[in-house]
């Protein structure tokens, strides 16, 4: 069940340009940086009937998209009743970090507070879904430490590290931001949904880029990864093996120059995870090492100094107030 907060944030309907948007979608006549720049040209001109106008822009015939409408407005209005709320890229509770990137969603799908989206820098915390007992502890350290820290913990719902840093995340009282590569009338596998319930129910958000009812696939995954990536200042991947599908996360945070950093514990120090994909990341992307929770202190000034350079300095600064000595 949605938080009280959450489900009275939402509006009556969805909004004409949403709906547009997602039927151009479907439809194939218009998708990506093309389509965003429609949105958000439409946006701002203010004019009365702006489905209209972005069918328009996009070379649509009148009447030609008419039931391509109809469907695209009876699954938003189905998602509203589930508590999901369709965002375009020009509405003002869009996450400021996917703006202007080249391969943010035109239009994002979040269930639960929309004001997470906004409030405070994010970080994700990522690794593989068969995680050690040791991983599942460091991640869950993380998370906590994020979360007290001021930070909101990116990551996905699929059980072991991302799972864990979420706890964590909960037990330093900052709920995170979970992204799924499906639509949002099923939170995650059965086994997290607890959890995904969790994070809404204390002020958090699931979001995707995917309209209810649309099921993940391979190539979602892939997307998944890239969003995850985008919504952070930087990323923290604690284990797997070499092959994990989290060295797509990788890429894309590294691709996007953002701040990635590789868990390596020493290898004195007793402490048992998969090394292969922190290694690699090490190797091959230049990730930067925390070995320890010694480490944590220029973690967090390193992310600061990230989220400055994104331009979030009034965020940079509640976290740098909040942040223990």
């Amino acid at each position: 069940m949605l938080s009280s907060t959450a489900s009275a944030s939402l509006p009556d309907r969805p909004s004409p340009l949403a709906v547009a948007a997602l039927a151009l979608l479907r439809s194939g006549r218009l998708s990506g940086a093309p389509l965003r720049r429609c949105i958000e040209a439409v946006a701002a001109s203010s004019v009365a009937d702006p489905d209209q106008h972005l069918l328009v822009q996009a070379g649509v015939r009148p009447g030609e998209l008419n039931a391509s409408l109809s469907q695209a407005r009876a699954t938003l209005e189905q998602g509203l009743a589930q508590g999901i709320q369709a965002l375009t890229c020009a509405d003002a509770a869009y996450p400021p970090a996917l703006r202007g990137l080249a391969q943010s969603p035109p239009v994002l799908f979040v269930r639960g507070s929309l004001d997470s989206l906004a409030h405070g820098p994010a970080v994700a915390v990522v690794g593989t879904r068969r995680a050690t007992a040791h991983g599942q502890a460091i991640a869950r350290r993380l998370g906590a430490t994020l979360a007290e820290a001021g930070w909101r913990v990116v990551g996905g719902l699929a059980g072991g590290i991302d799972a864990a840093a979420q706890e964590g995340s909960l037990h330093g009282a900052r709920a995170g931001l979970l992204v799924v590569d499906h639509g949002l009338d099923r939170l995650g596998p059965k086994g997290q949904r607890e959890l995904a319930e969790r994070v809404l129910a204390q002020g958090g958000a699931c979001l995707s880029e995917h309209a209810p009812g649309v099921r993940a696939t391979p190539d979602s995954l892939a997307a998944r990864h890239r969003l995850e990536a985008e919504l952070a200042c930087g990323s923290v991947v604690v284990e797997g093996a070499a092959s994990s599908a989290a060295f797509t996360h990788a890429q894309h945070c590294s691709a996007l120059g953002r701040v990635l950093f590789a868990v390596l514990p020493p290898e004195d120090a007793g402490v048992s995870t998969q090394r292969g994909l922190p290694q690699r990341l090490v190797q091959q992307l230049q990730a930067r090492v925390i070995h320890t929770r010694d480490d944590y202190p220029a973690l967090l000034e390193a992310l600061a100094a990230a989220a400055q350079r994104l331009g979030a300095g009034q965020a940079v600064a509640a976290v740098a107030q909040q942040r223990p000595a």
